[in-house]
């Protein structure tokens, strides 16, 4: 008898230990801070400084070129390459705004991109897309709701259009249909 509960008491023990849950933990990209949908704007940058200002001043050089509205949905995309590092990352104009698809080094620790140039477009065969700079803020803009939500600020020199820079500028996409401007 005391043979038979030794057994029970270990096939009870296996029992309840094989049992035990893992909590499963989805893998993460390695720039998951940097990553999404974003709506953006697309300015020119008439004197290069990295600013836009003066847009309601008629002898301002900087201009924009494409609101919100214009698009009618998010126009960014950011993501992982396929490296999967926290080095790099990959930005699409999903919209073909400007076509273009280049990898970028960034410093995530800053959520920053480093300034490069020469980066191949993987949309346009022969042509380059330069990063002047860029960067995340963390909650730093509102959305139509009243929600905060990240921003995103880039500035490029695309080959085609040596000499002229562009920005583009927004916030990340919520995906809740009060925030679609």
């Amino acid at each position: 008898m005391k043979k038979h509960l030794n057994i029970l008491v270990i096939a009870i023990v296996l029992l309840i230990s094989s049992c035990k849950k893992e909590e499963y933990k989805a893998a993460q990209s390695g720039v998951v801070g940097m990553s999404g949908t974003w709506w953006t704007e697309v300015y020119y940058d008439g004197n290069q400084d990295g600013r836009i200002d003066g847009l309601d001043n008629p002898d301002s050089l900087d201009a924009l070129i494409i609101s919100y509205s214009d698009f009618g949905e998010p126009a960014l995309l950011t993501s992982n390459t396929a490296s999967n590092t926290g080095d790099s990352i990959l930005m699409d104009d999903i919209l073909d705004v400007w076509p273009f698809k280049a990898k970028f080094g960034v410093d995530y620790a800053s959520l920053t991109m480093k300034p490069s140039s020469g980066n191949a477009n993987l949309k346009i065969d022969g042509e380059s897309i330069s990063i002047i700079s860029g960067k995340v803020l963390k909650g730093a803009a509102t959305t139509l709701s009243g929600g905060k939500t990240d921003s995103i600020f880039v500035e490029f020199e695309f080959s085609d259009d040596p000499g002229s820079y562009y920005v583009f500028s927004g916030h990340k996409n919520t995906g809740f249909p009060e925030d679609v401007h």
